[in-house]
């Protein structure tokens, strides 16, 4: 490097960190970004742990309700045969059905709850922006030049 690049490269990097001190000084909070990705990563966990409960609940709920109609129609009320195979099928069908509509209705909540938070957030922001436009005009400096009259 010679002298004239070294002694540019000074000059630069000292206009660079005089040029603007009070945006070095201002303390950052998370961006929008940051914020949205610990909500989005807790929602999708939460999704996921619901759908895994939903799954292992429809692959095990309709074997336990086939087997348990059949054993009961056979052992209690004596239904052997094709009545006692319709009897259970239906009541797995009933039971997988049953599962269906609940995880359905839990989308439909959740739904419902994510429109309620955007209504609240917009709702908050708008209150915000007023106050902020309403801060300026209580603050306003008393005019040079004037007395008030306590003095005269």
């Amino acid at each position: 490097m010679t002298k004239k690049n070294v002694a540019s490269r000074r000059a630069a990097n000292q206009e660079q960190s005089t040029a603007s001190p009070e945006i070095e000084d201002v303390s950052r909070g998370p961006t929008y970004q940051e914020i949205d990705d610990g909500i989005t990563s807790r929602q999708s966990l939460v999704a996921m742990a619901w759908l895994l409960f939903y799954s292992t609940a429809m692959f095990t709920l309709p074997f336990v309700a086939f087997y348990g109609t059949r054993y009961s129609l056979s052992y209690y009320l004596q239904i052997e045969g094709f009545p006692n195979t319709c009897g259970s099928v239906t009541a797995a069908v009933l039971v997988v059905n049953a599962i269906i509509m609940l995880y359905a209705l839990r989308g439909y909540e959740d739904a419902q709850e994510d429109d309620r938070a955007a209504r609240l957030k917009a709702d908050q922001n708008a209150e915000d922006e007023q106050q902020q436009q309403q801060q300026p005009q209580k603050q306003q400096p008393q005019k040079k030049g004037t007395k008030s009259k306590k003095a005269n």
